[in-house]
């Protein structure tokens, strides 16, 4: 991207003039004042998907000037400069393909850079770029879309990109931290982050009908936390795996099953609690530990990107809720019941099948949690 300005008046940038900063066919482009604004720049490529903000209720933006070591901070607003536009690159091969690094379109030689070890606060920057594992980011999207809302999370997936959670109203720094879902760690963006992996993260919706509630993680996500139907709220708590932190291949368990752990705190697992397999057990998450009880087979329906899933270490129970689904319901052991879906429903194990459905706008992925 480059500015075109007047040779005897260098000061002025050729600018798209329309009110808003956005480009619409028939827009006047004349001289203004050079502000380093996304509607001065210009490009010779299309950059649509290429390059854009990061944004959300905080937008993401390389401070000035942009220069090796210099701080990433989110901003409350969009100001539609050019130090708020970022690039995204995939770096690696198969099956690390799916990480990307951020670039500020200001100079696309620095990445976004976690300059010390993994620990929640610590602050981003910017670094030359130099292909370093602290430089690699995923993107794992709520649904598969291009205009997905997005987790940005370490490789490793144990912290989120996203603005402190402490500072001033206007300004804040980016660090990583615990993902949670909340209006400082959500990101909507046009740039393609979600690669090969990602598809092993899900949401977990209840019922055959509408992407509406949820498998979410109660409370403070803490172990003994029970296991919920609630509305799709963008939360992490809400999205499922069955990769353990740091593992790249989806391996299962040797005995072909699969564990399911909250993106919200990975060292937890889905778990029928004493493995006691009866018809209204509710479902919670206990700390990881390789039981049996923290084991479910997928199981396919006539229904659509939808499986049920089995607890393994008794075969006869499904996960389901008791009655019908909605806010709040626990998730627990009961009979199966075709009765739409209740906020609030516990998550059991049920007799006989239940439908769960993931998000998707793409067919399944052979590769995906679903």
């Amino acid at each position: 991207m480059f500015f075109v300005k007047p040779a005897a008046r260098s000061g002025f940038c050729s600018s798209d003039l329309s009110a808003f900063g956005i480009p619409q066919a028939g827009d006047r482009v004349g001289l203004e004042h050079c502000a380093a604004l996304a509607s001065q720049a210009w490009s010779t490529r299309n950059l649509d998907g290429v390059a854009s903000s990061l944004g959300g209720t905080w937008a993401m933006q390389a401070r000035q000037p942009t220069v090796a070591g210099s701080a990433v901070t989110g901003a409350s607003l969009f100001s539609g400069k050019l130090d708020q536009i970022w690039t995204a690159t995939v770096t690696g091969t198969p099956p690390q393909q799916q990480l990307v690094q951020l670039r500020p379109v200001d100079d696309t030689a620095l990445c976004l850079t976690l300059p010390a070890a993994e620990a929640a606060g610590v602050r981003l920057v910017l670094a030359v770029c130099d292909g370093a594992a602290n430089q690699d980011f995923m993107g794992i999207a709520f649904f598969f879309s291009a205009s997905s809302p997005y987790f940005i999370t370490t490789p490793d997936s144990r912290f989120c990109v996203q603005a402190a959670a402490i500072g001033p109203a206007d300004t804040r720094n980016i660090v990583i931290a615990r993902c949670t879902g909340n209006n400082r760690d959500v990101w909507n963006t046009e740039l393609g982050l979600v690669r090969y992996f990602a598809s092993q993260y899900a949401e977990l919706y209840a019922g055959s009908g509408p992407l509406e509630y949820s498998m979410t993680v109660s409370g403070h996500g803490v172990p003994g936390s029970g296991i919920l139907v609630e509305p799709d709220a963008q939360l992490a708590a809400q999205v499922w795996t069955d990769l353990a932190p740091g593992q790249v291949e989806p391996e299962g368990n040797a005995d072909g099953s699969i564990t399911l752990r909250p993106l919200s705190a990975e060292s937890l697992c889905l778990t029928v609690p004493n493995a006691h397999y009866a018809a209204g057990v509710q479902l919670t998450v206990q700390t990881c530990d390789g039981a049996v009880s923290q084991e479910f087979l997928r199981s396919g329906t006539p229904i659509v990107n939808s499986q049920e899933l089995i607890a393994f270490g008794d075969g006869r129970f499904c996960v389901g809720e008791p009655g019908a689904v909605g806010p709040a319901a626990r998730w627990s052991s009961s009979p199966a019941t075709s009765k739409p879906a209740r906020p609030g429903s516990s998550i059991t194990g049920g007799v006989a099948g239940q439908a769960w459905p993931r998000a998707t706008s793409s067919p399944t992925r052979s590769t995906g949690l679903w």
